[in-house]
């Protein structure tokens, strides 16, 4: 603690807030490629230890090389503290004016600390939406450079909700319930289920429809009976 007494606080603050910050971003990141607790838990050390050898294998790096391995968020912060550690054994501690110094500055690596929270967080976002997983239908790699993929027009969301291009459930084949006293006892309602197979869902088409937006309440004391091939 004596050996950084004049080094002003603001700088470690910074320092560890953004090496912090950039390391909840890598959790997101693991927790996405990794599904069950044990082996994310398992693999988190060893990829830290793994991003943390460059800094002390590498003895006089070029700045290429530093830079390419800043990506790592870990370099970038070893770098930071290495020179906070030897500007103040120089008896010349760091202060802001000062922190830009040099090709490799603590400016530099701060600044990269923040630019891999944010590729790590656009990088789980991607992976999430793509990488197979036990729930749900993943998208092809390419999602964030087809627009279609994001958006869809009016019609087509109102059409895929079973909804009315005014945005209200489209009643058109549904019974018509007039018994007020039946309608006052309905306990079930089950509204737009729809259900899709086929190549073409995850581009956010349908080729085959087995389920196609159904409507239906249950009221108490009625049996209901689903008749079909399943």
């Amino acid at each position: 603690a004596s050996y950084l007494n004049e080094t002003i606080y603001g700088i470690i603050f910074m320092l560890f807030w953004s090496y912090c910050v950039s390391l909840a971003a890598a959790g997101i990141l693991l927790s996405v490629l990794f599904s069950k607790a044990s082996l994310a838990s398992l693999m988190s050390p060893m990829l830290y230890l793994l991003s943390a050898i460059p800094s002390f294998i590498l003895t006089n790096p070029s700045l290429t090389t530093k830079t390419g391995l800043s990506l790592f968020s870990t370099y970038a912060f070893s770098q930071s503290v290495g020179l906070v550690f030897r500007a103040a054994g120089k008896g010349d501690p760091m202060t802001w004016d000062s922190a830009g110094d040099g090709s490799y500055s603590f400016n530099r690596g701060l600044l990269f600390m923040w630019i891999d929270t944010f590729l790590y967080l656009v990088l789980a976002a991607w992976l999430d939406q793509v990488v197979p997983s036990e729930w749900g239908a993943k998208k092809p790699f390419f999602y964030y450079c087809w627009p279609p993929l994001w958006f869809h027009s009016a019609s087509e969301t109102a059409n895929f909700k079973g909804l009315g291009t005014d945005g209200m459930l489209d009643r058109t084949n549904m019974e018509t319930i007039t018994d007020r006293e039946l309608l006052a006892k309905e306990r079930v309602r089950v509204t737009n289920i729809r259900k899709e197979f086929g190549d073409l869902v995850k581009f956010g088409k349908a080729d085959k429809v087995a389920v196609n937006n159904v409507n239906l309440s249950l009221y108490e004391g009625q049996i209901l009976a689903l008749l079909g091939h399943n």
